[in-house]
């Protein structure tokens, strides 16, 4: 090792991982410095949890080894681990009438003499881990009573009094609703950053994976894909990461999506809809997006046009397969591309004007509702009356007028 150059919290050089001397997952290289947040991400099935285990020394590596600040994990005493390595597991195994407190001071066993019993400072311990994650008003609470999400923050706590150098956790936002999954996230980095404890974790959730961990392993078919940083590794299709993942499927290809796209730039997934296009939606800034939605959710064919590149529903529409008609970022609409958009229009049985707000470039588009308006088509839009009377003058009348997304529900009849 380089002069100057501090050992890793955690390493694991050459690591197959696996069950009775057979491999699920081989050829783990990885390590992690104080503060780290490493997640492994992958589907169901994928070896997450048995690397968690293999990283742990619950299993026996296959081949290679795991290291603790050096030290062979699978050769350091159960006790002396136990003081330097937490673990929580997906499984909870304790009985009712034990409170929540009982639960976190249980981490203080590897501290404790023959008899086990807890002196001050180990309470001191047990009680500052549950303030520290925001659970101090559980601590008389029976255990089982808790929401799922109070029984992680009670789990975590209970890791923490144990003092370790590290943390595994395996899913700990399963099951959570969308508040606790943040809050166990935001408690995680907390920890990391104020303690420089290393945390190691599975989840299943790439969006929260790639906002709130700083080192990705993405696991699938026994084997590591691809490993670094999440603004490294998962790019956009404008990206053109040498050697990382930088086709705009591979997020697709790792989760097996055969009918949605992952978005880097938004951390989301949207559904493709590939049915014939029976509405028309002329979109801008973000307005169409609840709209492409809510047709889809009904199996509804969409189609998108005029949109610049780089605009919001653009993205969203690209992402959904939609038919669009898109034009060049910051520039006013070509009238070929009018032209176009208007060819497509006219397949539709319903417009929808977005209500996007209007720029120079987009005017364009103010246009092509006027046609729209002109040929008689069925046009709903979701400007007020004076906006569209500003806008489109006297055909504004022609207009049936939306005062909110559910206004659209029945105008098709969907299967």
């Amino acid at each position: 090792m380089p002069e100057g150059e501090t050992l890793p919290v955690f390493s694991a050089k050459n690591l197959d991982a696996g069950y009775n001397g057979k491999a699920t997952v081989a050829g783990i290289n990885i390590s992690a410095k104080k503060g780290n947040v490493l997640c492994l991400i992958g589907p169901n099935g994928a070896g997450k949890t048995t690397i968690l285990r293999t990283f742990a020394g619950l299993l026996p590596p296959v081949r290679g080894e795991a290291l603790l600040s050096g030290e062979n994990i699978a050769a350091i005493k159960a006790a002396e681990r136990a003081r330097r390595l937490a673990v929580v597991l997906t499984e909870q195994p304790f009985s009712s009438l034990t409170s929540a407190y009982e639960i976190v001071a249980a981490g203080r066993t590897p501290y404790t003499n023959f008899f086990g019993a807890l002196n001050e400072k180990d309470h001191k311990i047990a009680r500052g881990t549950l303030e520290t994650v925001g659970a101090a008003e559980l601590a008389d609470r029976d255990f089982l009573s808790l929401s799922d999400g109070e029984k992680q923050k009670v789990m975590i706590a209970r890791a923490l009094a144990q003092q370790p150098e590290i943390i595994i956790l395996d899913e700990p936002t399963s099951h959570l609703d969308i508040r606790h999954k943040l809050e166990v996230m935001e408690i995680v980095n907390h920890l990391a950053r104020e303690t420089g404890l290393v945390v190691i974790l599975a989840l299943h959730d790439i969006d929260l994976a790639l906002k709130y961990c700083g080192f990705v392993l993405f696991v699938k078919d026994g084997r590591i894909l691809a490993e670094g940083k999440p603004e490294e590794i998962v790019t956009t299709d404008e990206d053109t990461v040498s050697g990382k993942l930088n086709e705009p499927n591979e997020i697709e290809r790792i989760f097996s999506l055969e009918n949605a796209s992952f978005d880097a730039v938004m951390g989301g997934v949207e559904a493709h809809n590939t049915n014939p296009a029976r509405i028309f939606v002329v979109p801008g800034g973000g307005r169409g997006a609840k709209i492409f939605r809510l047709f889809s959710r009904r199996s509804i064919g969409i189609a998108a046009g005029v949109l610049h590149r780089g605009d919001l529903d653009h993205r969203i529409a690209r992402l959904m397969r939609l038919p669009l008609v898109e034009s060049e970022a910051f520039l006013s609409i070509k009238q070929s591309t009018l032209d176009h958009a208007f060819d497509l229009m006219r397949g539709c049985t319903v417009v929808i004007d977005s209500g996007f707000p209007v720029g120079e470039t987009n005017r364009g588009n103010i246009e092509l509702l006027r046609r729209a308006l002109d040929e008689g088509m069925r046009c709903y839009t979701f400007r007020k009356h004076a906006e569209a009377e500003v806008l489109f003058g006297k055909e504004a009348r022609k207009f049936c007028y939306a005062g909110g997304i559910s206004d659209l529900e029945g105008i098709i009849d969907g299967p």
